[in-house]
């Protein structure tokens, strides 16, 4: 064994309950130490910190939850740790009634999991944060929009020959485009749908007998796969329901800067332009069009400029692409006129990175949601994931069940 240092060990949190914390239940916060040392390390202590000082701005909450802030924070519970293993890892968990804590004022509030040695000096800390909002205490809960993508990339030539079969494993279950469709429908009515129609056309061609090119372009024929079948039945299912919501994003989500910058916006305006005409006739239903989704979430002025031409009036955007705004919807001016922007709150977004541990992400998430409805309830918060975006289905099931009947958010 070795005396540990602050370079050696690390912290995460998987897992935060109750999601709606109440007076009479239970905080346990459970996730795992790493020790990055050559030998084992004995004698740490996770100690769970807690400051009753309610999180005001959503300023403060992002260095929370980036971890630029530390609060010293009240010790709550302590509890030893078994030896971590050299190069290995050791689960922890800790809890404490709520009632002990004694929050008096609905807010969000600040909570740590520290990682100290025997003599007390911490060696890391991680933040989180936890609404806590009793019945009643939102005057009105804050409404938030999921934009729901279902896209997968191109994955067939022009004449329909397969050339990335791998995407087909996407509708199997536990696929990605599996997994998402599975999450939507549950809360067909809760989610903003956008459909493009490539996704639906490979998606079509490889449910029948197909051709698939591989790396040395010899074609081989395939049977029809049943999964992406069953997934294009699930999707109409969840099309003919007149709660759902359906907007139309441009054929293969299309790079709109790239395609200007060749020369290539006569491809461009013609994507953008006949989407919704091509998702209409897929599912049998009209469909909002003339909708742009930025696949890394920003647009140059030119690209602007040429999908306002082309009729694109509504335009998905990540928040980093807009100075200074915490408006979910703005107008940018164009050569054609203005177009509307559909901005994530930049909140949301941190919380849905892939990088996160899924507890911080869904602490983030909920905390973000429940200090707008507190500080300010008219704003609606808009959720805006990657084009391709490939979520943690157990945490996206929790985020969209608060956020559809949590009571702050509706």
């Amino acid at each position: 064994t070795t005396v540990p240092t602050s370079a050696d060990i690390s912290v995460t949190i998987e897992r935060f309950l109750p999601l709606v914390p109440s007076p009479g239940t239970t905080l346990k916060i459970s996730g795992v130490v790493v020790n990055r040392a050559q030998v084992a390390t004995t004698g740490l202590i996770a100690t769970l910190r807690l400051s009753t000082d309610p999180i005001r701005t959503s300023d403060e909450l992002a260095q929370i939850a980036d971890g630029r802030t530390v609060r010293p924070g009240q010790a709550v519970q302590a509890i030893p740790l078994p030896p971590v293993p050299a190069g290995g890892s050791q689960p922890y968990a800790v809890s404490i009634p709520f009632d002990r804590l004694l929050l008096n004022a609905p807010g969000v509030y600040y909570a740590a999991v520290e990682v100290s040695d025997l003599d007390g000096s911490a060696l890391t800390t991680v933040p989180t944060s936890f609404p806590w909002i009793p019945p009643g205490a939102v005057p009105a809960p804050v409404g938030v929009t999921w934009f729901w993508p279902l896209f997968a990339p191109p994955g067939s030539d022009a004449d329909d020959v397969v050339v990335q079969g791998e995407l087909a494993a996407e509708f199997d279950r536990g696929g990605r485009l599996h997994n998402l469709l599975d999450l939507g429908a549950a809360h067909v009515a809760g989610v903003s749908w956008v459909l493009e129609p490539q996704t639906q056309r490979f998606a079509t061609t490889v449910s029948q007998p197909h051709q698939v090119v591989d790396e040395s372009q010899t074609v081989t024929e395939q049977a029809g796969n049943v999964n992406a079948a069953a997934w294009l039945d699930r999707l109409r299912q969840v099309a003919a329901n007149p709660a759902a919501d359906i907007t139309a994003a441009g054929y293969a989500v299309p790079d709109s800067t790239s395609q200007v910058s060749a020369g290539l916006t006569g491809d461009l305006v013609l994507a953008t332009a006949t989407a919704g005409a091509q998702v209409t006739e897929q599912f049998g239903r009209p469909v909002r069009s003339n909708f742009t989704w930025a696949p890394a979430g920003t647009l140059n002025q030119p690209t602007l400029n040429a999908l306002r031409s082309a009729g694109a009036a509504l335009t998905a955007l990540d928040p980093e692409y807009i100075d200074a705004t915490d408006e979910p919807v703005v107008t940018i001016a164009t050569d054609a006129g203005g177009t509307t922007a559909v901005v994530a709150d930049p909140l949301l977004q941190r919380a849905l990175s892939p990088a996160l541990p899924a507890g911080s992400a869904q602490q983030q998430f909920l905390s973000a949601t429940a200090l707008a409805a507190l500080t300010d309830p008219g704003t609606p918060l808009v959720v805006l994931p990657a084009a391709y975006w490939q979520p943690n289905p157990e945490l996206l099931a929790n985020l969209l069940t608060v956020t559809a009947s949590g009571p702050w958010s509706q």
